[in-house]
């Protein structure tokens, strides 16, 4: 095939396939911000491979000049696409604005004006002709100073954006390498072919760049719209930033990581050693935990080298135009939130003093222990402690003294109940006790117990030793508990009182 058919053929190729990538890219422009840039991209190189192909193949020096003319509404704004497409690839949710792009094209529209004009001040090029070791019409320039100038300033946009892909493609691992392989390909070879250029190793002297757009304009539209790695980053990036100090997690559709703060790899140690591609779902599902499948939150604890952590998860859908695209993890350490909720709720269920439940947690476990013994078809009882003549402990030994008295009286009563009975101080020198199944009969001997225990309790406060008794009302169901809570309590308290009546320090079953 002769160097003009061969050219021709190439030429026609990339411009179709060009074309073809504008308006597939058009067509997509809701998906994604890169999209747009990428369109204009591929127009551009279409007038660039186009003209260029009939510029080499014209009959004299100034139809190749007149096609020049064409081919520079493309070439010099390549690189202006370039800049602004490699920034929407990475950072699209801030998209650039109409001052910005128009300063940008300022040196690439003067360089077209001079170019036309320039016969009249040989800015560009103070001279053109042909290359004479061809058969092809290229042209060779005697290159002017804003030449240099243009050339400068586009080598600095095509730049930026060949670093800009290659640092995110430096930052993947595993799975997504392969693709990202290919993507950092798509970015060196423009400049593989102007390099050829500059080296003279080109065949005949052609720029070959028009073509090898073409073919990095495909991969990058499979990288934009199949492969959707970058496209997320930048949307994750407009919901949250790297200096939270919760930890984020971009995931694709399938669950694969695609990015992640430096928060994300504090917060959650598992996450340390997270790389760009790897299956977190997975990963967390090996130490027990299953993220959100859609939109959501999910609390869990995670333990690792001795150390337990609360957490909570809360899942965000990124969305795409038909279906979701990934979706965001924000990674919150609840360990020291759930340590005060604890300690709140400790505060306000458990008597300062003696630390055990309070009467507000008493109603809780009383109507809980209810609801369940009538649920099961169970016994259950209750009694009421009242200290005797604690208002003389107080008087005689001080206030200190009785508060060791109640103090010691619940580590008494500790020492007897079993472990499914409740205690709880339900006011001043009064104690409530929660006996689940357990009948009167059976609760009698369990109080029975606890009683002697207390009146043996020797209690010393400063250099005062002295001993405190206790009366006790117990009742309650043998069966199924058929009274009301308000019926047992009572009930509990007029057992007590006839305790108090019969001599203190004894225990009496409440009778009909």
């Amino acid at each position: 095939m002769s160097p003009q058919n061969l050219t021709i053929l190439a030429g026609s190729v990339s411009a179709f396939v060009s074309a073809l990538l504008a308006v597939f890219a058009a067509r997509r422009l809701k998906e994604t911000k890169a999209a747009l840039p990428l369109a204009c991209l591929m127009v551009l190189n279409f007038i660039y491979a186009a003209a260029y192909t009939l510029e080499i193949n014209s009959p004299s020096l100034e139809a190749a000049l007149a096609w020049l003319r064409v081919e520079y509404l493309g070439v010099t704004f390549v690189p202006v696409l370039w800049f602004v497409f490699a920034r929407a690839f990475v950072r699209g949710s801030k998209p650039m604005g109409y001052l910005q792009f128009a300063l940008l094209v300022l040196v690439p529209l003067a360089t077209v004006i001079l170019l036309w004009t320039n016969e009249g001040h040989g800015l560009i090029a103070r001279s053109f002709r042909l290359r004479a070791d061809t058969s092809l019409t290229v042209l060779v320039a005697d290159k002017g100073p804003w030449y240099w100038v243009s050339t400068v300033y586009l080598y600095i946009l095509m730049l930026y954006g060949t670093i800009t892909v290659l640092a995110q493609a430096s930052r993947a691992s595993g799975k997504f390498r392969g693709q990202l392989g290919v993507l950092t390909a798509a970015a060196i070879l423009p400049w593989l072919g102007h390099g050829l250029l500059l080296a003279g190793a080109s065949p005949q002297g052609l720029d070959l760049c028009p073509f090898l757009l073409a073919v990095s304009g495909g991969l990058f539209a499979w990288g934009v719209f199949n492969f959707s790695l970058f496209d997320l980053v930048p949307v994750a990036r407009d919901i949250v930033v790297e200096s939270m100090s919760d930890g984020v997690l971009v995931l694709d559709r399938k669950g694969r990581l695609v990015d992640i703060n430096r928060a994300a790899r504090s917060v959650m140690p598992l996450l340390a050693q997270a790389q760009v591609g790897d299956d977190i779902p997975g990963l967390l599902h090996q130490a027990g935990v299953e993220l959100p499948q859609g939109p959501g939150r999910l609390d869990f604890c995670l333990s690792q080298e001795g150390d337990s952590r609360s957490y909570r998860a809360t899942s965000l859908e990124i969305h795409g135009e038909v279906e979701a695209r990934g979706r965001v993890v924000v990674l919150s350490d609840m360990t020291r939130e759930k340590e005060i909720l604890a300690r709140l709720e400790l505060l306000v269920s458990t008597d300062e003093l003696t630390k055990v439940d309070n009467r507000r947690r008493f109603f809780e476990h009383a109507r809980r222990e209810l609801e369940l013994a009538q649920r099961r078809a169970s016994p259950l009882s209750f009694a009421m402690l009242d200290l005797d003549n604690f208002k003389i402990v107080n008087d005689s030994h001080g206030h200190a003294a009785g508060d060791a008295a109640l103090v010691a009286v619940c580590g008494a009563c500790r020492e007897i109940l079993r472990s499914t009975d409740i205690l709880c101080r339900f006011g001043g020198e009064e104690f409530m006790i929660i006996l689940p199944e357990a009948g009167p009969a059976a609760a009698f001997e369990i109080i029975e117990r606890a009683r002697r225990r207390i009146a043996e309790t020797l209690i010393l406060e400063g250099r005062e030793a002295f001993t405190i008794t206790a009366s006790f009302g117990v009742t309650g169901s043998e069966g199924p508990p058929l009274a009301s809570l308000e019926d047992y309590l009572r009930q509990a308290d007029e057992a007590m009182y006839r305790a108090k009546s019969a001599g203190r320090n004894r225990t009496e079953v409440y009778k009909v």
